[in-house]
């Protein structure tokens, strides 16, 4: 069994780098769609979009007093004032693997190590001169060689079962609040009659942010929709970023896990079957507002799985 310590290390460093990966394909697609934009979409919403997902509003807006392209990609990607840019992220990666070296293999800390170093040479200079493509590009290429890595070389032990249940979580986490986010900014619309951007193109751009804009069309063969973006991304079993999708393998993983401590059924195990069948039983409809409410309850169910997994098999 392994030690609490070196568990919730090794958890952790799947959650950063999932984070780390989904800002940046995120910050990549929505930046790239900046100077083509539609009638009713504006570029602040493109770029506020941006530090949301990444949870950088605040610190954003400490330190600059308006919204520019340039000062979003720099504090988004690279900047030490902000404890949540995708630089920090993989800095965080690293250390939890230093921490969790005893149940990891040389082979895959010298990926960790390497990403580290490819990523820590960039400067504000190179970023603007590279631009949001060679270092999103970076970043996605590094962590799909380490995941990769684990997913075709590590025993299926504890180690694995950790790393997968971080990154799980943290997509679960990331594709919830940002549905949330788009959800709410529809639903200002319609309680206040306004008419927003084309939500065909809104969708369209969500599934390109999430990296499932081609699967999408390849599962559905249909422009995007509300319904139909909603549907792929919280429902579908086949896609592997969907809600009920991150779930389904977070349930599996924790039985899996149990089994090996040769543990019976616990309250955790309980608690994501609950909260993934309440997501199975869900169906978008009409009204925005009855997609927001429902998000935020799954966001909260999330957050107390996360808590109650924690308290299981990381304290020490």
């Amino acid at each position: 069994m392994m030690l609490s310590r070196s568990a919730k290390k090794i958890y952790w460093m799947g959650r950063d780098l999932e984070w780390a990966e989904f800002v940046a394909l995120y910050s990549r697609v929505q930046y790239e769609n900046l100077m083509d934009l539609p009638a009713r979409q504006s570029k602040e919403d493109l770029l506020e979009s941006i530090l949301h997902v990444a949870d950088a509003q605040e610190n954003y807006f400490s330190v600059h007093s308006q919204l520019k392209a340039e000062d979003v990609l720099t504090f988004i990607c690279i900047e030490e004032a902000n404890p949540n840019s995708v630089l920090a992220y993989v800095d965080r990666v690293r250390e939890m693997a230093r921490g969790a070296r005893d149940g990891l293999s040389l082979e895959l800390w010298e990926y960790v190590n390497r990403f580290y170093h490819t990523m820590n040479s960039y400067s504000t200079e190179r970023l603007h001169r590279e631009g949001i493509q060679g270092f999103a590009g970076a970043i996605e290429s590094n962590s799909c060689r380490i995941k990769g890595y684990i997913h075709n070389n590590m025993l299926r032990n504890e180690a694995w079962m950790l790393f997968s249940l971080g990154m799980y979580m943290e997509r679960a986490f990331l594709i919830t609040r940002t549905l949330l986010h788009q959800m709410q900014a529809i639903a200002t619309q319609e309680s206040s009659g306004q008419n927003g951007p084309d939500e065909s193109y809104q969708f369209a751009l969500l599934l390109g942010s999430i990296g499932g804009y081609e699967m999408f069309k390849q599962g559905y063969q249909k422009n995007a929709s509300r319904k139909l973006a909603l549907d792929f991304l919280l429902l579908n079993t086949e896609f592997p970023k969907s809600v009920v999708h991150t779930l389904t393998s977070i349930h599996t993983i924790l039985k899996d896990l149990h089994a090996a401590r040769q543990e019976q059924e616990s309250a955790l195990q309980s608690t994501s079957h609950t909260i993934l069948s309440q997501c199975q039983d869900f169906t978008p409809g009409d009204q925005a507002e009855s997609t927001v409410d429902f998000l935020k309850k799954t966001l909260a169910n999330l957050h107390a799985l996360a808590g109650q997994l924690e308290q299981t098999y990381l304290k020490f």
